[in-house]
């Protein structure tokens, strides 16, 4: 059971003790860190609406906050060393996040101008899944009018890469549903499934039916600007 914040004379004697909990590994570790995470939601909010990143939307950027915090505010925060005396908590965790999706943001950036030396055949099979192993093309995606199109066009090296580019652009919700998309689940399998995922990671967060025919229609929005920009 995690302490009661009405029980803590400061804000950042009960993170301490949240924090504690999480890094030594307990089974309240989880309800721990919602718990962080309710009380800095709406400042972890508000730094992510300040980013655009490539091929990202809200959630993908939500979740990365949610993994910096995690992983390097939780871990790094020692309130008695040095310059982070003078900084809360909070504080501290919103200079991580900023740091963290700003890292993200760079290199992006830097990305979207390597897949343009990157090349890979339309049947050649790419990862989508976090694995690495778990693979699927282009072919097996797009619609034949996109694919018929691009085949059409006489530089041949344009196609080449045509699913690498997509790839790069996908958020990474978006190459989850994909992933399960080419597995032939159902929008209703695929929403189950994706929520599951989250509720393991620790992320009280609910993928409807909706939210996977939206990101559906992104990856085929994104298959065809793709095509179009190659063609």
């Amino acid at each position: 059971m995690i302490p009661d914040q009405e029980d803590y004379s400061s804000l950042d004697g009960w993170y301490m003790d949240l924090t504690k909990i999480i890094l030594e590994g307990r089974k309240d570790s989880n309800e721990a860190f919602n718990a962080i995470i309710e009380q800095m939601k709406n400042k972890i909010y508000h730094i992510c609406h300040g980013f655009y990143i490539s091929g990202y939307d809200f959630d993908d950027i939500f979740q990365e906050a949610l993994f910096a915090l995690r992983f390097k505010a939780i871990r790094d925060f020692n309130a008695d060393l040095g310059d982070r005396a003078s900084l809360s908590f909070e504080n501290f965790a919103c200079l991580c996040i900023k740091r963290h999706l700003s890292t993200i943001l760079k290199v992006s950036s830097k990305n979207k101008q390597l897949t343009l030396n990157i090349a890979c055949s339309l049947n050649q099979a790419v990862p989508i899944s976090e694995d690495g192993v778990t693979k699927t093309t282009l072919m097996n995606f797009v619609s034949d009018e996109v694919v018929n199109h691009s085949l059409s066009t006489e530089d041949k090296l344009d196609i080449a890469f045509l699913f690498e580019c997509l790839h790069e652009s996908l958020s990474v919700k978006e190459r989850k549903v994909l992933y399960l998309y080419a597995k032939k689940y159902t929008y209703k399998e695929i929403s189950s499934l994706l929520t599951e995922i989250n509720s393991r990671s620790g992320v009280n967060k609910e993928i409807n039916i909706k939210s996977v025919d939206n990101a559906i229609t992104r990856i085929r929005q994104k298959a065809k600007s793709v095509s179009e920009e190659l063609k």
